[in-house]
């Protein structure tokens, strides 16, 4: 017979502890200060640190909406990478460290999400980063054809109808159909125009049948006038929407200036410029002109005629020298004329004035006085947005930015700059084939909308080169053309939909009293269990801080991929023997190596990439703090359950992790199920929740059933008991009977919910509405008066809905505004800060579109509707086997009534004391659900466990009952351990989540309640059904 050495056996048995101590060395080292680690590490170790996002560290967000309206489908994705590639090598242009560029789909729109940290001129990165250089090359247009102006009408309809549903956002759609076609759409912004002062008829009439603030109910087919487009002067006619702003009665005052009645009598000379006399010279004819005044004056001969005895003027002379019009300072005589008309004061003056056509007499007559009368006169502002149906002189041709390739300053003989630029090699082929049927035409370059220049084409220009020229251009400006394109030739309109800006001693504070908050959270947690469970509380305390090692480990590491892979891969195929050596059924095995696979691809990512930590991601990994703790807690009290029977302590051990695990797998994988959903529909905010929470589940799970295990049976032997009094405190309270009380409660708090609904409505954030926020901080302290008056005053003269400030601490303000554009930004700091005197400090800067505010608020909806189906079905079928006359389904359909129950309560507090709701508010619902759904599915599992083994003489309600009662202690210990961390959040944590927390607090306390009180009773209702 073999046997093996005891050399080999020592060293296998030695293996594995080493093995763990080095594992435990190096999860140590990287999460060690920087300052405490010996140079001799490698870089990946050394160089480790926590990557934190805008919130924590500040920085700027910029959401850009990509216009892929014009893209062929099979080009999009080309497009949109390219797109991607450009903004990177601007964003590195701006030297900043870090940046995170990304692209996002919201609804049917491409956004491409910049994250900007530490930069410190924002207003220019957003000017480089979001320049729209369109490089286009377009051909000579002479007319319209009716496809043209039926596509111009079909364009303008289309976009009519997305006004017509969303007018609050008129300008903004406006700018965007001007920006993605400035040639053919123009967008008007009228400010208050007297009636009178409105040349057509047709818009006049329109406006004065409008209410204020209201779009047309149809677009407008006429002429608008002239616009100035590239360098020329051009009729504006087309479909036009428009909206009136705003329309009022207001005083106008109507000036006559003093005009002053004429005659004159020309006399020419040799000098006359248009009227040369051959016959007088310039000193004969002002000899004559005073004697023809001298005999008006004294009445020798009338003016009649002396006009036809000399004056040569052709124009007075058959009217007895009478001027057409009389003569005011807004006339349109010489400017001698006018001047010395303001200096006579009596009727029938005499005057001479030398002109440059001549000796000219005058005689004044009838004078009239300057006046001013006051009438009221409605007056009219508002918007309109023109598809233009004039002739393009230029024509869109296929060759654009997406065939660029380079560029660079070059000059001419004569030293003038220009732009060589060069094409891909299918763009070199498009330019030839444009020069080709163009000879002897003009080709157009437009670089960002604007005509650079037009040159006449002499031959077909084969090479892939062509050349940008303009008689304006210096070498600075040709340069900076050159590094525009370089840096970028856009193949699609970007447009800035949202911005988030936090200044960094904000998030320094965010992150510094969060993780203050966390750790005081984690020691009075850390104290509860050890007086729940005594010596077994020590060991799950040790287990909790090396769950807690390993999520930041993975949070803060980055190793090389194919590091990350291996590691991934050995700890996959440990998973991956468990599940199949488990004694679990088919489908808890499929979904075992289901989640051992997801979490193969998981480790990998979390091991190769530092994952970025924000404040929302803090708060994911406190409660998966929580959640852990709740998994020791089930294990525990089924232990403590098991040795009630047990002599053998060891073995009760055994038995209680195994009964304890379907528990632990049920509700952790209903809560990864909702993790999954707000990653896949989330924001990034609620992607990095989501992200730290779905780690901190499988760590949890790992910690529970592996290293609390390990702890608890090391040197365990049959008598071994840690967990102090063996005895259990049995409750026998009938929660079922009293399911008709306990509905009442909920009944009444449900219908509180309901009238708040109905009365208050919900307190939408700029998330879910669009908007503005814009936070201050001031030197000195301002009344919060002087600024609620300066708000008011600006959102009246801006036509923005009445705005709110409300102070956030000292000398700090947050105010609310309605979505305002850069430009008028700007103009509200600068502007307050005149008003109060003193610079401001923009600490806090959030802009949120309606469209992708309306995006938004439907991903939230569609979150919560498939985490409610995927947990009704993951409930089905992990309670399949419960005896026949029991629809599993119906498990699922009352947990979902009591998650229901639990979302409309903490939705009608959060109505009833006019909360504001946003994005992470639901968040907060989701991981509610989970939380709940998680809490249920512990009852409903005792439920499962008890019906497989039923009396004949027992009932569903006697079950149900025993269950309830058999895990209150665990619901009722879980939810104190959860919400020992959430408080120290909420109380000692940043301001920006507190909200957020609340909600959580509220759902967690309504979660437990009806776990206990609403879920089962449910069930049975609906089974007798």
């Amino acid at each position: 017979m073999l046997k093996l050495n005891p050399n080999y056996m020592d060293f296998k048995k030695g293996l594995k502890p080493s093995l763990l101590t080095l594992a435990a060395a190096f999860v140590l080292l990287v999460l060690s200060p920087a300052s405490l680690k010996p140079s001799f590490l490698p870089d990946f170790i050394k160089d480790s640190q926590f990557s934190l996002g805008l919130d924590l560290q500040g920085g700027s967000q910029l959401d850009y909406q990509i216009d892929l309206r014009k893209v062929e489908d099979s080009d999009k994705a080309s497009v949109i990478d390219g797109i991607t590639n450009i903004i990177n090598k601007r964003v590195n242009k701006l030297g900043v460290s870090e940046p995170n560029i990304y692209t996002s789909k919201v609804a049917d729109e491409q956004h491409i999400i910049v994250e900007l940290a530490g930069v410190n001129d924002l207003e220019e990165a957003k000017q480089r980063v979001g320049k729209t250089i369109q490089l286009e090359f377009k051909e000579s247009n002479n007319n319209i054809s009716d496809n043209q102006i039926k596509e111009i009408e079909e364009e303008s309809k289309q976009v009519y109808a997305e006004i017509s549903t969303n007018p609050e956002n008129f300008a903004l759609i406006s700018q965007r159909e001007q920006k993605a076609n400035p040639q053919k759409v123009f967008f008007q912004e009228i400010d208050y125009t007297f009636e009178s002062e409105l040349t057509n008829p047709e818009l006049l009439s329109t406006l004065k049948g409008m209410e204020a603030n209201s779009v047309y109910k149809d677009l407008l087919n006429n002429d608008f006038g002239l616009t100035f487009i590239n360098g020329r002067i051009e009729p504006l006619q087309g479909y036009a929407a428009l909206k009136l702003i705003d329309k009022k009665l207001a005083d106008k005052t109507i000036t006559e200036e003093r005009s002053i009645k004429a005659k004159k009598i020309l006399i020419t000379h040799q000098e006359s410029e248009n009227f040369a006399n051959d016959e007088l010279s310039k000193q004969d004819a002002r000899n004559l002109a005073n004697e023809i005044a001298k005999n008006l004056k004294d009445g020798s001969t009338s003016f009649n005629d002396a006009v036809k005895e000399h004056s040569k003027d052709i124009t007075t002379n058959k009217v007895a020298g009478e001027l057409k019009n009389p003569i005011s300072v807004n006339s349109p005589y010489p400017q001698e004329l006018i001047d010395l008309a303001q200096t006579i004061q009596e009727p029938g003056s005499i005057e001479i004035l030398e002109t440059s056509n001549g000796v000219e007499v005058y005689e004044f007559g009838e004078i009239k006085e300057k006046t001013e009368n006051i009438v009221s006169e409605n007056q009219y502002k508002y918007e309109l947005l023109v598809f233009s149906t004039t002739p393009n002189p230029w024509k869109d041709t296929k060759l654009n930015g997406q065939y660029f390739k380079r560029a660079a300053t070059a000059f001419d003989q004569y030293g003038k700059p220009f732009v060589q630029i060069e094409f891909t090699p299918e763009g070199g082929e498009l330019f030839a084939e444009i020069t080709e049927r163009n000879i002897q035409k003009q080709v157009a370059i437009f670089v960002g909308g604007e005509e650079i220049s037009a040159p006449v084409v002499q031959q077909k220009i084969v090479g892939g080169t062509a050349q940008i020229t303009n008689p304006n251009f210096t070498q600075e400006s040709a340069q900076e053309l050159t590094t525009n394109l370089n840096t970028g030739a856009i193949p699609a309109p970007i447009n800035l939909v949202g911005q988030y800006t936090i200044g960094p001693n904000l998030g320094k504070l965010a992150l510094d009293t969060s993780l203050q908050a966390a750790l005081v959270g984690l020691l009075i947690l850390i104290g509860y269990m050890m007086f729940l469970y005594s010596k077994a509380g020590f060991k799950a305390n040790i287990a909790l801080l090396s769950y807690a090692s390993l999520l930041l480990f993975l949070i803060k590491v980055n190793l090389h991929t194919l590091v990350a892979l291996i590691i991934a891969f050995v700890i996959y195929g440990v998973l991956f023997k468990k599940v199949l050596d488990s004694k679990e059924k088919f489908f808890e095995k499929f979904f075992s190596i289901l989640v051992a696979t997801f979490s193969l691809f998981f480790l990998t990512y979390l091991l190769s990439v530092s994952v970025t930590l924000t404040l929302a991601g803090i708060a994911g990994i406190v409660l998966s703090i929580g959640m852990a703790v709740d998994a020791n807690v089930l294990i525990f009290e089924r232990i403590k359950e098991e040795m009630q029977n047990e002599k053998n302590n060891l073995k009760a051990i055994e038995k209680g992790f195994q009964r304890a695990w379907s528990s632990i797998r049920d509700s952790n994988y209903s809560s990864l199920i909702t993790c999954g959903i707000l990653y896949y529909f989330g924001t990034s905010i609620i992607k990095g929740f989501a992200l730290t929470l779905s780690a901190g589940i499988l760590i949890s799970m790992f910690s529970a059933v592996v290293i609390t295990r390990k702890l608890i049976t090391y040197k365990a032997t049959k008598t071994t008991n840690d967990f102090g009094s063996k005895k259990i405190k049995k409750f026998n309270f009938n929660f079922i009977q009293n399911f008709n009380k306990t509905s009442i409660l909920s009944g009444v708090l449900i219908l509180i919910a309901l009238v708040s609904f109905a009365t208050n409505g919900l307190k939408l954030g700029i998330d879910f509405k669009g908007g503005t926020l814009i936070e201050i901080q001031t030197e000195n302290e301002v009344k919060e008066d002087v600024i609620k008056s300066y708000v008011n005053e600006f959102s009246e003269e801006q036509n923005l809905l009445k705005g709110s400030v409300n102070t956030s601490g000292e000398n700090s303000y947050q105010i609310k505004l309605d979505y305002i554009d850069e430009i008028t930004h700007q103009k509200f700091k600068n502007g307050l800060s005149q008003e109060i005197e003193q610079e401001i400090t923009e600490t806090r800067f959030e802009n949120v579109g309606a469209s992708v505010s309306k995006t938004l608020a439907n991903k939230a909806f569609i979150s919560l509707t498939i985490a409610l189906l995927a947990i009704i079905l993951y409930i089905a079928i992990s309670f399949r086997e419960i005896p026949q006359e029991y629809n599993p389904f119906k498990f699922g359909l009352a947990a979902i009534v009591a998650l229901v129950h639990d979302v409309v309560i903490t939705l009608g507090i959060f109505s009833l004391f006019g909360i504001e709701i946003d994005i992470l508010f639901i968040t907060a619902l989701l991981t509610i659900l989970g939380f709940s759904v998680h809490d249920t599915i512990v009852v409903f599992d005792r439920i499962r466990e008890n019906l497989l083994k039923i009396k004949k003489s027992e009932t569903l309600e006697d079950v149900s009952n025993a269950a309830l009662n058999e895990t209150l202690t665990r619901s009722i210990n879980t939810s104190i351990s959860t919400l020992i961390t959430l408080l120290s959040l909420f109380i000692l944590g940043a301001a920006s989540i507190k909200y957020f927390i609340l909600a959580l607090i509220i759902g967690i306390l309504v979660g437990t309640y009806s776990s206990i009180f609403i879920a089962a009773p449910t069930m049975i209702k609906i089974n007798k059904k």
